[in-house]
């Protein structure tokens, strides 16, 4: 569907630019709130929409997010192997704008725990999109 696709890209936009404008003081109480219960929806878009704004929150939310990185790597690792492409796809992303925002941080700390995923989703032939994101 072509306006929910857009009205997503308005959304991360818009909350990427409201992370750096307002920074994770203002924004990480948030995100803290709303993106558990999307994860934990049975809703593919739901689960989608978690990541994906704890992708577009990263920059802005840099310090406030450095602080709890592992605790939310953690929480994304899960749906590197969800059932639907597109929240294999937004974990992908969500965890490589950590490892870009957070380096060499990132790299130190969570690689153990990141690359056996990642690794896992080069196989994934059925969805190259998700492939070659990974």
């Amino acid at each position: 569907d072509v306006d929910s696709d857009e009205n997503c890209v308005a959304a991360e936009a818009a909350l990427d630019r409201l992370a750096c404008a307002l920074g994770g003081k203002m924004v990480m109480p948030h995100i803290i709130s709303a993106v558990p219960p999307m994860l934990q929806s049975k809703e593919w878009k739901h689960r989608y929409a978690g990541l994906m704004a704890i992708s577009a929150s990263a920059e802005g939310c840099k310090k406030a997010m450095e602080a709890n990185m592992s605790s939310i790597v953690m929480a994304c690792l899960p749906y590197i192997t969800d059932e639907h492409p597109r929240v294999r796809f937004a974990c992908c992303n969500a965890l490589g704008q950590m490892a870009s925002d957070f380096s060499p941080l990132f790299q130190k700390k969570m690689h153990d725990k990141v690359l056996p995923g990642l690794i896992h989703l080069l196989d994934d032939d059925g969805h190259p999109r998700v492939q070659s994101h990974t």
